[in-house]
């Protein structure tokens, strides 16, 4: 659908999913052919997608959250700011992290529902992943802060604050 911008992408348990706009969601099982999947709400715009943990989650605007254990069925999450949109996602060390505007930044252990986490400055963070035992958050104003735990936060340096990065 060329009507759409795309803005997540991920693969797991055999399957491409990618997240966006107007409640755009495809998944595809070769990358190549892509098959448009239902469920998710088409009113809301979807920022970022991850896998871990046997499911799919998403976020998005106005704290738009789902899980999905097959990438084709979706159940809406709790707990996220609807206040807030949410940027970022990933999955790592037995928990999803979740980052948005407004300093505000979640996790889940079960991928069902939030718990809300303090002291992660995220400046409107856009990116989140998960590597090497650290989850590692950028975003505007060279905002970059890193996690071992996924709850404590620590700022790094060396990141042009000139500039807003979007993605990791």
């Amino acid at each position: 659908d060329t009507s759409n911008s795309y803005n997540g992408v991920t693969y797991g348990n055999g399957k491409f999913l990618c997240v966006g706009g107007s409640g755009a969601s495809y998944y595809s099982t070769d990358g190549l052919t892509w098959t448009a999947m239902t469920g998710l709400d088409t009113s809301k715009a979807y920022y970022a997608v991850t896998y871990g943990n046997d499911r799919f989650v998403c976020v998005g605007a106005s704290g738009a959250s789902y899980y999905s254990t097959d990438g084709l069925t979706w159940t809406a999450m709790t707990g996220l700011d609807t206040s807030n949109d949410y940027r970022g996602i990933t999955y790592g060390d037995g928990r999803f992290v979740c980052i948005g505007g407004y300093n505000s930044s979640y996790y889940s252990t079960d991928g069902q529902t939030w718990q809300a986490m303090t002291g992660l400055d995220t400046k409107n963070c856009h990116g989140v992943t998960y590597g090497n035992n650290r989850y590692v958050c950028v975003g505007n104003g060279g905002s970059a802060c890193y996690s071992t735990d996924g709850l404590t936060w620590q700022t790094m340096s060396g990141i042009d604050t000139t500039i807003a990065c979007k993605s990791v």
